[in-house]
């Protein structure tokens, strides 16, 4: 059976609507991926990261083997991580938008320190500090990273007491 150039054309403009259909699909998929798995921004302890919700800075990062009643597990350290945050609009801090390479972060309560430990409620413009506390590997203290809201921040050659 033969086609005439009408079929053959139609089967052509079909074939090239499927292939256009397919490559945009994959675009928009790839580019979706891509938008996900942004990366990161790298920055050090004092310098500000800046996001659209948010700015903020890790200002300390302090040793300890001990904190309160809290013995770090053998071979381990705790890292007490300082941040101060400065919310561009009411936002929720959590915890769990940050995290340490490696690290096991650490449910504590302290006089001394503000641990945030779940989440934190900033209105516009309101500014805090708080800290996190992490168990880390003691012997790989300089080679640590907290990452959060897109920036990857090092932790090393910075840790300011051990106690």
């Amino acid at each position: 059976m033969k086609l005439s150039f009408k079929a053959k054309r139609n089967i052509g403009l079909v074939a090239i609507t499927i292939a256009v259909i397919v490559t945009v699909f994959l675009v928009i998929f790839f580019v979706n991926r891509c938008e996900k798995n942004k990366i990161e921004k790298s920055s050090h302890i004092g310098e500000i990261c800046t996001t659209d919700n948010l700015e903020y800075k890790v200002f300390d990062n302090i040793k300890k083997t001990e904190f309160e009643s809290l013995s770090a597990n053998e071979g381990k350290c705790f890292l007490l991580i300082g941040i101060q945050v400065k919310a561009k609009k009411d936002i929720t801090v959590n915890s769990s938008d940050f995290k340490v390479d490696d690290g096991q972060f650490v449910n504590a309560s302290s006089e001394e320190y503000d641990i945030l430990n779940s989440q934190r409620q900033l209105k516009s413009g309101e500014e805090v500090k708080f800290y996190f506390l992490c168990e880390v590997e003691n012997d790989r203290i300089e080679s640590y990273f907290i990452h959060g809201y897109g920036y990857k921040i090092d932790l090393g050659g910075t840790v300011s007491i051990i106690k």
